[in-house]
Order: C-alpha cells, then structure tokens, then sequence
C-alpha cells in the first residue's frame, strides 16, 4: 500500500472511531437490535449498510445503536446466547425480528421444535428475559423466503399475527411492529414477499434501500409522534 493510501486508511479510521466514541458520550438510550442474517446486515450489495447502522444515523447521538445479528440464527439459538448478546450491552429497548430460519428448516408434516408456537413460545421467551433486564422490547414481523412452500407461509403468517395482535399483551410493555407491510406492501399477516426494489436479488436479503426503509420503520416505532 502507499504511504498516501495508508494516510488515507488511517485518517478515515480515526474518524469512524472518533465518531462512535462521540455517540457513545452523548447516548442516554441504548439499543440492542437482535437477530439473524438480516439483522447482522449479509448482502450482495455491497455498498449497504445494516439496518442497525442506518437506524443509528436516524436517531442521533441521543440513541446508541448496537447490531447483535447472528446470520443463520434461529430463535432456538437466540434464547440460548441472549446473555452474551443482549445483557451484557445493557439494552434500554430490545429490537428482534427473528423467525424465519426457524420455519426454514421446520418440516410442517413431521412437525419439530422449529414449528411457528414454538417460535412464538422463544420470541415470548426472550421477551421476558428482556423486561427483566428493564428493557423495553420491540418485535418486528418477518417475510419469507421465495421458495417457502404454503405451510411454511402459513407459519410466517401465524407469527406475524402474533407479534402485531397479541405480543404487546403478552409481554408487558412490549410493542409488535408490522415492519414487513413497509418492505413488501402488503401487512405482515398475509406472508408477502419483499418488494423487487429493496432486496439484493435474494429474496430475503435487504440491499441499500431495504435496509434504510426497515430502519425507519423502526426509527418511527421508536421515536416519540413529534420528532
């Protein structure tokens, strides 16, 4: 490398850090946005950003935004690691949108532990473990892969239904977000697939604009009606 491209290297990474140490002076909320793949940012468009880092720049230096996405996650895997992810970075709120590998892998006819009420059951779970932390959660429906088959789909819908009509009642203080009707149009309920223009070509992947509209979906969960 030459000098001047080290120099350049250098400077732009004192002022990322720089940066990050400025949010987390100025932050007096922290949240911790916890799930698979999606969450951890995995594209084929390489110039995107993960949701997380665009719903920082969204908040400001008031919020700190930390990514505890884990690709290929299920929520069976998500429960047992919640320690590590989530207590020790002492989440305010609690953002999960997790489920779809766990219906990935579920085989409808044989039934398994991966099976949309066992699911829930973990999203409940994990829930609880966060308001025992006094954090305040925030769950956000997920869409399906494009090869799901209608069991699959059903599951999908199954889980949505009870992130946006029954997670708040269950999980006291807890909010569910229809994240999904922005990103496919259409509500979480029906299992729709991701618009053409905000996935990577996958499916199931977010490009650049995908990840800026999940992050303002949660950006307009989590800021109060006048900011």
């Amino acid at each position: 490398m030459k000098i001047s491209s080290l120099s350049t290297a250098l400077v732009a990474g004192v002022a990322i850090s720089l940066a990050t140490m400025t949010v987390a002076a100025d932050a007096t909320t922290t949240v911790v946005c916890l799930g698979d793949s999606i969450t951890e940012g995995v594209s084929t468009d390489e110039a995107s950003q993960p949701y997380p880092d665009c719903l920082q720049e969204l908040l400001g230096l008031e919020y700190l935004v930390k990514n505890s996405g884990v690709a290929s996650a299920t929520t069976v895997r998500l429960l047992q690691s919640f320690p590590a992810l989530v207590k020790i970075k002492k989440a305010n709120i609690l953002v999960i949108m997790a489920g779809v590998n766990d219906i990935n892998i579920w085989d409808g006819e044989t039934g398994s532990i991966y099976g949309p009420a066992q699911t829930i059951s973990r999203l409940t779970e994990i829930g609880y473990k966060a308001t025992e932390l006094e954090a305040r959660v925030i769950y956000l429906t997920i869409w399906p892969d494009d090869d799901f088959t209608p069991a699959k789909l059903e599951a999908i819908r199954q889980i949505n239904t009870w992130i946006v009509n029954e997670a708040g009642t269950v999980v006291g203080g807890a909010k569910g977000n229809d994240s999904a009707e922005l990103l496919t149009g259409k509500a979480g309920a029906t299992a729709a697939g991701l618009k053409s223009d905000l996935h990577d070509g996958s499916n199931l992947h977010l490009n650049t604009n995908g990840h800026r509209a999940l992050a303002e979906a949660v950006a307009k969960a989590l800021l109060p009606d006048n900011q």
